[in-house]
């Protein structure tokens, strides 16, 4: 992350513009001096963490033509030195609008990464002192997904994290934006993966102000069942004051878990006598004595079945093989 000053500050950017006027405020040219003094006090307990970060080394200060941002007078670089209020001086400034904007970095010359700013707009008036303070806000300088790897069940969801950080390594409340690279799995705008069909993905998280990002390889696989367990396994039918009873299926892996995604068909070897529907309600018809096996199938060749024997009220059970 690069070079940090582990002292406990609040950098405040605080700039006092004095402006002294060339021949009146109204003559064309007229300018203006500008003094920067940026401020390194003790940074307060309980200080939120998106305060300029202590790392800071160095600020570079602009004047810029607003809109445009082309320099109106050389940046000046303020090298940090001790925790003393820190001078630029600009000897001319014409009048007119103008951008002041602070820039800190980590280093000592005010290059590489800025990992601060703020910026204020203001207008320079011959003849008149104007005042302008600012307060940084921390950049993100890097962020971070966890898990970044993560498996996930067939139609099963969790929960990925994005944090952003600034140079300081405290956490900057900041919206990110997710994508994924497969169909394999969907993502919300809160990071919630889900395994929409067997395959992997890269799910990114993007900050889009520092087009900084982080992924997680996210598998997705689809357990296959080894087992299909019919509830009840045999039962009686007695017409007419039974002539339906419920059928449940339950399919497991080889591991013995439910596999809940699991599509169960229904069918019986009596038809059209003795009848089972999709959910696993079984009929009768018949007036008579009669046997049927229905079957509950996940289509995996591991059937399960329930014995069904019909014996009408009044008549004994025959077994009709």
């Amino acid at each position: 992350m690069g070079r940090s000053v582990q002292v406990s500050i609040l950098l405040l950017l605080g700039v006092v513009v004095v402006l002294a006027g060339c021949g009146g405020g109204s003559n064309a040219g007229a300018s203006g001096g500008m003094i920067v003094s940026v401020i390194f006090p003790t940074r307060p307990a309980g200080v939120v963490p998106e305060a300029l970060p202590v790392a800071t080394n160095s600020v570079r200060v602009q004047v810029l033509v607003p809109g445009v941002l082309t320099p109106i007078v050389p940046d000046q670089v303020l090298a940090r030195s001790g925790e003393g209020p820190q001078t630029a001086t600009f000897e001319v400034v014409p009048v007119g609008p103008c951008l002041v904007r602070a820039l800190a970095y980590e280093s000592y010359d005010g290059t590489g990464r800025v990992i601060a700013q703020a910026e204020v707009l203001t207008a320079i008036a011959a003849g008149e002192l104007t005042q302008v303070s600012l307060i940084t806000e921390a950049l993100v300088v890097r962020l971070e997904v966890t898990p970044a790897t993560l498996g996930l069940d067939y139609l099963a969801s969790a929960a990925l994290t994005a944090t952003c950080y600034d140079a300081d390594n405290n956490v900057v409340l900041a919206t990110v934006t997710w994508d994924s690279s497969s169909a394999s799995v969907t993502v919300a705008a809160d990071g919630t993966v889900t395994g929409a069909s067997e395959g992997s993905a890269v799910v990114r998280a993007t900050h889009a102000a520092s087009s900084l990002s982080d992924t997680c390889d996210v598998t997705v696989t689809r357990r296959h069942v080894a087992r299909v367990v019919v509830t009840p396994s045999s039962c009686v039918l007695r017409p007419p004051d039974q002539f339906q009873t419920q059928l449940t299926a339950v399919a497991y892996d080889a591991a013995g878990v439910v596999v809940p995604y699991a599509v169960i068909t229904w069918s019986s070897d009596g038809e059209p006598v003795v009848t089972v529907d999709q959910n696993g309600l079984v009929s009768t018809t018949s007036a008579d004595n009669t046997h049927a096996i229905i079957t509950a199938s996940a289509g995996e060749g591991t059937d399960g079945t329930c014995d069904v024997r019909v014996a009408p009220v009044g008549k004994l059970i025959v077994d009709v093989r």
